[in-house]
């Protein structure tokens, strides 16, 4: 069943539940490989809560369904949020974009390369956590699912400290999105059909002036594959702590504590720090099976973060 609403008070006065869906560009892929098999889709597309990008003098409001490319093109997020303006515009191909939310983008299936396939492809292996059963085909002694989450937008959100608002059993909430990050992580590493909260806008605060940050994503071919790992940087010169934040690599963006410490130490050059920072990632990362290229080759890409330091100096 298919239903388009108009206004928030639409969900609790009808008392619907199912999936949310606006650009439908990752979760109508999972539908025709059955993959996802709502009773109820939701289209809050038209939503005005959930429409537009906004500008006040402590923050940038994203609405959940603004596009990828309304994100990329925006003049307040291009001046104040470089990271996030990046992230949306190396995100898939330039259809997708333009149809694609940053709702979806942040809220998307985690993928796995057993996991992701036609039924009749998955009918002679196990069940997985994510299919109903007890155990993670990539690392079989794991004791939950190790598919990657691979949104470009999460990781320059993380790095911004953005707010999701949410609605949650008919009342607005506020919550880090880290927090609505891992949620949904766990909760989409588990068989269900997810009819949880509606992410109804982000809100990030104004970084302090003089702050560089930026984002750099790494895939095969650009335009068509997910990434196999993207990174979000930022230097505050001491106004705030600098962040580094790795995607692509686990269930949920990592937040490399320990080369953020460095960063602001200037304890490293370039080079020391990008093989520090290779090290965390390995650590908090999973070594996983993926569609395009083998483990280690995606390891070798972590280095690129390296190249994302030098950029932020040098500007």
């Amino acid at each position: 069943m298919y239903i388009k609403i108009k206004s928030l008070a639409e969900i609790e006065e009808q008392k619907l539940a199912g999936r949310f869906i606006a650009g439908g560009t990752d979760f109508v892929p999972l539908m025709k490989l059955g993959l996802k098999s709502p009773s109820m889709l939701i289209d809050v597309t038209n939503i005005p809560e959930l429409c537009g990008v906004s500008l006040s003098d402590k923050e940038i409001s994203i609405g959940a369904a603004a596009t990828l490319t309304e994100i990329a093109e925006d003049a307040a997020v291009l001046q104040y949020l470089p990271a996030l303006a990046q992230s949306a515009e190396k995100t898939a191909s330039l259809q997708i974009r333009n149809v694609g939310t940053i709702g979806g983008n942040l809220m998307q299936d985690r993928r796995c390369i057993f996991f992701n396939q036609s039924a009749s492809w998955r009918s002679s292996l196990p069940k997985c956590f994510k299919a109903g059963g007890d155990v993670c085909l990539q690392i079989r002694n794991s004791p939950f699912c190790r598919a990657i989450y691979y949104s470009d937008t999460a990781t320059a959100l993380v790095l911004y400290e953005a707010e999701a608002e949410l609605l949650r059993e008919g009342r607005l909430e506020r919550v880090p999105v880290t927090k609505l990050i891992a949620e949904h992580s766990t909760a989409n590493g588990l068989y269900a059909e997810e009819s949880g909260p509606l992410l109804v806008r982000l809100h990030i605060p104004l970084p302090p002036e003089g702050e560089k940050s930026g984002f750099l994503k790494y895939s095969v071919r650009s335009s068509i594959d997910f990434p196999l790992v993207n990174f979000a940087l930022r230097l505050s010169g001491g106004t705030r702590p600098a962040m580094a934040v790795a995607g692509a690599v686990a269930p949920a963006p990592l937040v490399l504590e320990k080369s953020s410490r460095q960063l602001d130490e200037c304890s490293a050059d370039s080079e020391v720090w990008t093989e520090e920072a290779v090290k965390e990632i390995k650590a908090g990362g999973g070594l996983i099976r993926e569609s395009v290229v083998p483990p280690k080759v995606k390891q070798m890409s972590y280095r690129m973060i390296g190249e994302l330091l030098r950029k932020l100096n040098a500007a």
